[in-house]
């Protein structure tokens, strides 16, 4: 599945019990996707990620407890890290990054993306490499996801 909305490309795809996640955007700052929750970023399950100019990713798995923060990672709350694997570059053209974690995590702090109904998912990305500062822009779609799960 891929979306396309106001400079940030989210694909999305789902294969043996494993969310696969690549988030394409013209900032050299962050990027976030969060899924779930609402209205706002409230009770939202949120991935924030910036690179580094010397290429180190810093990713974050957090969650919003109110409609516009804070979103404090899933350790700071009493749950885990459930990023199983990631990556990410930085070029002229902006910030792309990669993760992948299970649908179904079991912690309370992530939401369990469903397969073959829709749910939601937010989207951001800021101006700078920090995990604090605002967004320039933020949306959100509802999307399906088809696959094993």
């Amino acid at each position: 599945m891929r979306k396309n909305s106001d400079g940030m490309s989210i694909y999305l795809r789902a294969e043996n019990d494993t969310l696969y996640v690549a988030i394409s955007s013209e900032t050299r700052g962050w990027v976030a996707i969060g899924f779930g929750g609402g209205p706002g970023m409230k009770n939202t399950d949120i991935v924030i990620a910036y690179v580094l100019p010397n290429g180190t990713v810093e990713i974050r798995d957090s969650y919003s407890t109110g409609f516009s923060g804070p979103h404090n990672p899933d350790t700071f709350l009493g749950g885990r890290d459930d990023i199983a694997s990631y990556g990410g570059r930085e070029n002229e053209n902006g910030t792309v990054v990669e993760f992948s974690r299970p649908l179904k995590t079991g912690d309370e702090y992530d939401y369990p993306v469903p397969i073959g109904r829709p749910f939601r998912v937010i989207w951001a990305y800021g101006p700078t490499d920090d995990f604090q500062s605002m967004h320039i822009k933020a949306g959100h779609v509802y999307v399906t996801l088809e696959g094993e799960g």
